[in-house]
Parts: structure tokens; sequence; C-alpha cells
């Protein structure tokens, strides 16, 4: 047999048997990681069900009758604003409640985070006449539970934890999260499907491969071009779903209904985040291969950062019974020099490293000083902190930290490097200072101008 003939009948069978491959584990992933981001999913808002009982407890609910009695009680009240400002840090969550039980065994509100002109406001007292079996079980029981329901409202993926008396151990009452069906299978499918996305790609790149094998200097050649054109392509539909949106819910003359608005706010918010994350890989991508980064100085206000990742960060600090403090040093009148978009990023960085690594029940501070000509930004965790030999290499990049390795966070390593990297081209730089057993503290330091 010829060679060429030899090389025909390789690619003739080893080409198809790579595809089948591909497509078959790339099947196999889509199944498992749908299944594995539900499991998560489901557990992340029971987590945050757990975290609510632990907000509300017994002692708020003893005031109260259970009756629109409560409507003029401070602690209702104290309740109900709670409520409502946890709802406000959550629009994955449609309805937040806290429901009593009846000696009969029928469930009631005691409060919900719907405003009280609202048509699916429920006032207090106000029987619930489709409470499942399992919410029964969650104040009897003294144990949370998710699952799957249907009301007068809606279909929902709920989650209920008991507010659980510290004296008598016995559950008074039960908090409960929903978000809507449509939204948690589509988030689940959303993200489950990446290894299907990635198994598309892979098969692109061999069937181009296959046909640009004579032709590599023209590839190289046009990479630059493809990737220009291709993130506008992508960018561009973006930009019109975000502005579409934002007419939408700008406009007062729009009477939609809270389920249509809370439909668009998610596309909205959805829509924001992936275009963050278009231009957070571009511009990774454009410092990994020494590209020209553009940087737009300006004034920055510290306090609209800051309290932006303080209300993203809310549940996740909560969880661990973390409190996020910013020193009386930042106002809102407080300013930096530099690029918003790059400090930003820089910023959520460091305090989502320090609320992984700080130990429970501790404080993360957030202060500013001016020193040597530079506004240094510090954020101070309380963890285990790292040691001598770790903090020779932590800018390298794809390294973890031992410290790191042994707590139960996961992560690639990469973002110290690439955060220094953004403050460097800002002409500052990130410093890193700890003791092994007290901490952390991350310095952000920005070029002071007046």
């Amino acid at each position: 047999m010829l060679p060429s003939q030899t090389n025909y009948v390789y690619n003739k069978w080893i080409y198809p048997f790579v595809l089948s491959t591909v497509v078959f584990i790339g099947l196999l992933l889509t199944a498992y990681t749908i299944f594995t981001v539900d499991n998560n999913n489901k557990r992340n808002l029971t987590e945050r069900a757990d975290t609510l009982a632990q907000v509300f407890t017994a002692e708020d609910l003893s005031t109260l009758f259970g009756s629109t009695e409560d409507l003029s009680s401070p602690d209702y009240i104290n309740i109900k604003e709670k409520l409502l400002s946890i709802r406000r840090v959550n629009p994955d969550v449609r309805f937040i409640y806290i429901n009593g039980m009846e000696d009969s065994g029928n469930l009631f509100f005691y409060a919900d985070s719907e405003e009280d002109s609202s048509k699916d406001y429920s006032p207090p007292g106000e029987i619930y006449p489709e409470a499942t079996e399992l919410m029964v079980d969650v104040i009897r029981l003294n144990k949370s539970g998710f699952e799957r329901s249907r009301d007068r409202w809606g279909y929902w993926f709920s989650a209920y934890s008991p507010i659980i008396d510290k004296n008598t151990g016995k559950a008074v009452a039960l908090v409960g999260l929903d978000v809507p069906a449509e939204t948690y299978i589509i988030n689940t499918i959303a993200y489950g499907t990446i290894p299907l996305l990635f198994t598309f790609i892979i098969l692109l790149l061999m069937f181009f491969s296959q046909r640009i094998r004579k032709r590599e200097k023209v590839f190289f050649e046009k990479r630059e071009e493809f990737l220009s054109v291709a993130s506008h392509e992508i960018r561009m539909p973006l930009t019109g779903i975000k502005w579409a949106t934002e007419n939408i819910l700008n406009n007062k003359n729009n009477e939609l209904k809270d389920e249509t608005r809370d439909a668009i706010n998610q596309i909205h918010s959805n829509t924001i985040s992936l275009i963050e994350r278009l231009n957070n890989f571009l511009s990774l991508s454009a410092i990994e291969h020494t590209r020209k980064v553009e940087v737009a100085f300006e004034k920055i206000k510290l306090s609209s950062i800051l309290e932006n990742i303080l209300d993203n960060f809310y549940l996740t600090a909560s969880a661990k019974k973390v409190e996020i403090t910013i020193d009386k040093t930042i106002d809102q009148e407080t300013t930096v020099y530099g690029d918003f978009e790059k400090t930003r990023q820089i910023l959520v960085n460091l305090v989502s490293n320090a609320i992984k690594y700080t130990n429970p029940g501790t404080k993360i501070d957030i202060s500013l000083s001016t020193k040597d000509d530079f506004d240094n930004i510090s954020i101070q965790d309380h963890g285990n902190g790292i040691s001598d030999d770790d903090l020779k290499h932590i800018f390298d990049g794809y390294i973890r930290t031992e410290e790191a390795k042994h707590s139960r966070n996961t992560g690639t390593g990469i973002g110290l490097h690439l955060v220094q990297k953004m403050a460097k081209i800002q002409g500052g730089k990130i410093t890193v200072l700890s003791t092994t057993g007290k901490g952390t503290t991350a310095v952000l330091s920005l070029p002071h101008r007046k």
C-alpha cells in the first residue's frame, strides 16, 4: 500500500472514531454536569434558607400574634424591612416568607417579602392552604428541606429551614425561599450544557484543523483579526438586549406584571453579566499575550465600588458569619485615581479571597491610607495566614498556597497573578502581608492624584 493510501485509510477511520469519542464524552460530561449543578443549586438554596433561619430568631417572633394585629408591631416592621432588603439583593429569589403553624396543622404567614401594595402580598395570619407535607415536616421535625412545589402563584423550586427556639429546641416557624421553576431549570441547563458547548468548539477546531494544516501560516496571521471580529459580533447583540431591557424597565408607562418584570430583570442582569465576562476574557487574554491594553483613568468613588461588592457577597459572608466593615477613612466623597472596571475587578477578587480564607465568625476590615504618593486600599482577613515560603510565589500564577490546598475552597491559582497585572497597568501594585495563624492583608496601591 502506498504512503498516501495509508494516510487516507488512517484519516478515514481514526478521524470519525475521534469525533464519535469526543461527542460521547461531551454528552456524558453534560449529563454529569447538569446533575452536579442541580445538586449544587439545591444545596446553595437550602444553605441560604439556613442562613436566614439564623437571621430571624424565635425571639423575634415571640411578640407576634400571627394576625393583622402585628401590622403595627415594631418587631413585625423590623422583620418586614429585613425581608424586603434580603429580597432586593437576591434577584433570583421570587418569594421569601416566614410561616408559623397552628395547632390544627395549618400553616399561616408571619411575614413575606412582598410590598403591602402588591397583589401577591400575604398579610400576617393569612392561612397558606397550598402548604406541602414537607413544609409541615420542616417545623415538626426541625429539618431543612427542598422541593418542587406549586401554588396559586406558580411553579417553584423551594427551600425551607426551621426557626428553632434555643430554649426548647423546637421549631416555632420556618423560613422559605421560592425560585421560579422556569428560572431554576434554565439556569441549571445553561450551566450544565457548558461541556456540550466545549465539545462543539472542540469539534469545530478538529474540523478546521483538517482543513487548514497546509494553511497554518495564514491562520496565525488571521487569528488576531478573527478574535476582534468575533468579540465585536458577540458584544453587539448583547448590548442590544441590554439597551432594550433597560428601556422596558425604565418606561413608567409599561404596566408589567411582577413576574414579567422579574423575568426582564433577570434577562437584563444576565446580559450585563455576559458582557462583563466577555470584557474580562478579552482584557485578561490581552494581558497574557502582552497586547496593548487600554486604560481609562478617572476619579473613582471608592464607596460606590465597595457597596456594590458588599451587596454581591452578602449571603456568602453571612453563611460564614463573617462581617465586612468599611473603615471611616472611606466615605461617600472618597476617591482614588485609576481605571474603574479594572479597579472593581481587583477589589472583587481580593474581597472574595478574604471571605474564602478568613475564619468563620471573624471580620474583614477594609480601609484606605495614603503613603509615598500611593492610595493604599487594604483588605484584612483573620484566617490562617500564608507561610513565608508561599508568599514568595503568590503572584507567579497557577500556584496555590498550601493553606488554600488544605481548605475547602477551590481555585485555579491565577487570581492574584492576574490582578497584579491589572494593578501594574494602572501604575500600581498588589502587596500581600501575612502572618501564619493571624490572617492576611492584601493591599491595592494606586498612584495618588489630587
